[in-house]
């Protein structure tokens, strides 16, 4: 009886040390997951106060009021055209011619600087087609006139050039006054039909310019400024609704 209780009290002090490490285990393990919850909770929800400025603009419209807008819009008509025979000549082309002169101080060549006049003429091309158009200038130097070559350029139909010449005067005053002239000039066919009782309506289109009625609002604008602070995570750096103090 006696030999066998040593054997009982070895077990049961087996059992009591097992028991005892696996407690401290769960322990640790308790600690561990603690530490690593508090860890992660610092981590999402500590932030800091950002301050920050917001700046609205809105349009206050205290009144309105219509202007008229224009656009194109294409108009038909009725064009009453002759035909049969025709008789038929070469004219000028119709054009408008508008010159001025000036009196300036320009280098020449030489490097010296001398007064000119300036004579400068502008052709508009009234016609619907283009041409090659020749003038010269005509220089009144008081008791004689001085001639300046042809200048020669195309004007597009419906268009303007410029024609410039400059006379170089020894002394201010030598050239009186200067009149461009035509030295060649295009021309174009004319036809007028000979019977005005032969005729037919041909249909064409024109661009018409017309109006239609828009509304203008005008007023004030208001400039709306806000200022405040908000909370920006420490780690993360995204915006928080709510800040704990650290």
């Amino acid at each position: 009886m006696d030999s066998k209780r040593p054997r009982i009290v070895i077990r049961v002090k087996g059992v009591k040390q097992q028991r005892k490490s696996a407690k401290q285990k769960i322990a640790v393990w308790n600690f561990v997951i603690i530490a690593a919850l508090i860890v992660l909770f610092y981590a999402f929800t500590s932030a800091k106060a950002v301050p920050f400025t917001e700046q609205e603009i809105s349009e206050l419209k205290d009144n309105s009021y219509t202007v008229q807008v224009p656009y194109i819009e294409k108009e038909f008509y009725q064009e009453k055209v002759h035909y049969g025979n025709k008789y038929c000549r070469p004219v000028s082309y119709d054009v408008n011619e508008s010159y001025t002169s000036e009196y300036k101080i320009l280098e020449t060549p030489l490097g010296e600087k001398k007064w000119h006049l300036i004579c400068t003429l502008a052709v508009f091309n009234k016609e619907e087609k283009a041409g090659n158009f020749s003038y010269y200038a005509l220089f009144n130097k008081k008791f004689s006139y001085v001639e300046r070559g042809a200048l020669t350029k195309e004007i597009a139909a419906l268009s303007s050039e410029t024609f410039v010449w400059a006379f170089e005067m020894e002394n201010f005053g030598d050239v009186i006054s200067c009149t461009p002239r035509v030295y060649k000039a295009p021309t174009l066919e004319r036809c007028t039909p000979i019977d005005l009782s032969q005729f037919m309506y041909v249909t064409q289109y024109r661009n018409v310019t017309k109006y239609r009625n828009e509304t203008v609002y005008q007023g004030n604008t208001e400039k709306l400024v806000q200022n405040g602070v908000k909370y920006v995570n420490r780690l993360f750096g995204y915006s928080q609704f709510f800040y704990l103090g650290y």
